[in-house]
């Protein structure tokens, strides 16, 4: 299960076969096919490695040891998230959400992206998935930002999706009155990762 909500329908656009395109012909022998085969996926891999390479280039600085930023338990996340929102703190709230360094040093690698069907090289997932979360994130504050949100608690999917040394928590919903109509339960987050300990959301892709 892909865990960036609304991140799988912009991916599909990246994958759709080329319109035009003819298939192979059929009596191609089986050796030739395994040998092809074969190839592709090596030349995958090291694709994938060199666009991994590439990523980490670019960006400033040096890559971190662990997740910073978030919280120690996905409560005390999710609080500083609503206190955030409440005081118009931008600042706090950014720093609370997964940065390339990190998705790229503890995400992706351990992601469905990254092998087959998909095979999506990682500046692509990331400037996706970065674009959803700051829309979410601008709406989320500029609808909210400052006003008193009456947080009643929230809920996430029972289990999380285990990748590799990472939980992905889903399906989270807070339940508040910010007082514009009835108490509701809402996405202001996509999901949480939490990796040794330490907890981030990794997009604020939200119902908005």
């Amino acid at each position: 299960m892909l865990t960036m909500r609304k991140l799988l329908p912009l991916l599909s656009l990246l994958i759709a076969p080329v319109a035009g395109c003819k298939p192979q012909q059929q009596n191609t022998a089986t050796t030739q096919s395994m040998h092809d085969d074969s190839a592709a996926a090596t030349d995958t891999v090291s694709g994938i490695a060199a666009q991994v390479r590439h990523f980490r280039e670019a960006l400033p600085g040096t890559a971190p040891a662990e997740l910073t930023g978030g919280a120690a338990s996905r409560d005390e996340l999710v609080m500083r998230l609503v206190r955030a929102v409440e005081a118009k703190d931008r600042a706090t709230a950014d720093s609370m959400v997964l940065n390339a360094w990190e998705f790229i040093e503890f995400y992706y690698p351990h992601t469905p992206f990254i092998g087959p069907p998909y095979e999506l090289d990682p500046q692509h997932v990331w400037l996706l998935a970065r674009a959803d979360s700051d829309k979410g994130f601008r709406r989320l504050f500029d609808r909210y930002g400052g006003d008193r949100l009456n947080f009643n608690g929230y809920s996430c999917a029972a289990e999380p999706e285990q990748q590799e040394r990472n939980r992905i928590w889903s399906n989270c919903v807070v339940r508040w009155n910010p007082g514009r109509g009835a108490p509701a339960e809402m996405a202001l987050f996509a999901a949480i990762i939490e990796r040794e300990g330490q907890f981030k959301f990794l997009s604020y892709a939200n119902d908005f």
